[in-house]
């Protein structure tokens, strides 16, 4: 290896721990992130990546993110041979990994990682979500009971359980050109949604869909039933916008959806609303949850079932437990404390609507 290369290798490894330094400073300053990272970066580069990415068909994204695993696996147990036959000495083995590290560390927080810092969705939306109790919570699953079965008597079997999800795509804009009149944080342009190269790989890993933050694509699952897709396809769109944490895509999912005029898009928004409402009373009271539950149309609780068929076709514990540790720890040191369990954290953003009595009474 080169003198000068040697030299580059040592600068970018000794701007690792400055860069931790720096972003440590920057994620306190929540004011900064959404100002400065989030208007005048994020947007921007985002914007940027789905116009290009838009043109293509496949997930560009995916594929980027497929091949790097494999590289840096590769690299990784080529590097731990060669130290381990000492065709190279642990200080050049060092110095290889902190320069890596240093540069994927920087290019994630620069493209996706400050994401989690930015203001919270519920003081953009004017949300008050502090002390919900339990009694909030039962009212809105009686609330959402209600308009579920209205929503799905509206729906046929066949349309609530369809394969062909791609459809929703491009009518998945309108909920979001809706709220965005009232919160223009949400104004959504220049789509990029796909199909997520290789459905068998995310459902193995329980993937219903997932943001591309090197390309700025919105991947769904093919394996997703249309029920569950406009849900899913939103929440994605929303980590477009920069929303990172789960709770508040959820939450803007579930805002899109309902302000979509298309019935399967308000019933996807409400069958999800509902199903993490009644699994917070499960946990809370579960022989209120089995009373509540006798209360949802039959058709619903078919759906959730004909779902829950088909995803568990995928489920391998062993793959699932991996997947699961390691997605919970990535969400944990990215500024999400319940980690996995963030996802349902959605019900305290809900009844913060309900209290404002603004999108659903």
């Amino acid at each position: 290896m080169g003198i000068g290369k040697i030299k580059i290798q040592r600068i970018i490894a000794f701007l690792f721990p400055v860069q931790i330094i720096l972003f440590s400073w920057f994620k306190q300053n929540t004011d900064w992130v959404e100002n400065i990272y989030i208007k005048l970066i994020f947007n921007k580069l985002t914007y940027f990546l789905r116009t290009i990415t838009s043109y293509f068909e496949v997930s560009i994204g995916l594929i980027f993110f497929y091949i790097i695993i494999f590289f840096l696996g590769y690299k990784f147990i080529k590097i731990s041979i060669d130290l381990f036959k000492k065709k190279i000495d642990f200080k050049s083995y060092s110095l290889k990994l902190f320069s890596t590290l240093s540069i994927l560390y920087g290019f994630y927080m620069l493209t996706w990682g400050l994401a989690y810092y930015r203001k919270p969705i519920a003081e953009i939306n004017n949300l008050s979500i502090e002390n919900v109790d339990f009694e909030e919570i039962k009212s809105l699953a009686e609330k959402l009971i209600v308009l579920t079965n209205q929503k799905r008597s509206q729906i046929s079997n066949t349309q609530a359980r369809s394969e062909n999800i791609t459809q929703y795509f491009g009518m998945s804009t309108i909920g979001y050109d809706k709220i965005s009149k009232k919160i223009p944080e949400l104004r959504y342009k220049k789509p990029s949604i796909k199909i997520g190269f290789n459905k068998t790989i995310l459902s193995y890993l329980s993937t219903g869909g997932i943001y591309s933050f090197p390309s700025g694509e919105a991947n769904v699952n093919a394996n997703n039933t249309a029920f569950e897709a406009p849900f899913t396809i939103c929440h994605e769109m929303a980590h477009q916008l920069g929303f990172a944490s789960e709770e508040e895509a959820n939450y803007i999912s579930f805002l899109a959806c309902i302000n979509n005029p298309k019935p399967i898009f308000q019933y996807s928004a409400y069958a999800e609303a509902l199903n993490y409402t009644l699994s917070n009373i499960y946990r809370q009271d579960s022989t209120l949850y089995l009373k509540m539950k006798s209360k949802v149309d039959t058709n619903i609780l078919n759906d959730f079932a004909f779902a829950r068929a088909k995803w568990k076709k995928y489920q391998i514990p062993i793959i699932r437990s991996v997947s699961s540790t390691f997605y919970d720890l990535f969400l944990k040191s990215n500024n999400q404390d319940e980690g996995i369990k963030s996802y349902g954290l959605v019900v305290e953003l809900l009844v913060g609507e309900m209290r404002k009595k603004k999108y659903f009474l």
